[in-house]
């Protein structure tokens, strides 16, 4: 297996010059709201007993 210096180096700068574990937890804290959000706003499925009865007329 191959691995490019290269990239671990680019890997090791990118981690100490940003602060990327707080962008992660902001991004799945907006996730999470979103989520929320949808589920607060979703029309639940109908049954397979209101699909038979709609069906039979």
């Amino acid at each position: 297996m191959q691995f490019e210096q290269d990239l671990f180096k680019e890997y090791k700068r990118i981690m100490e010059t940003t602060n990327l574990q707080k962008c992660y937890q902001q991004i799945l804290k907006l996730i999470r709201c979103i989520s929320s959000g949808l589920a607060k706003i979703a029309i639940p499925a109908p049954s397979a007993r209101d699909l038979s009865t709609t069906f039979t007329h």
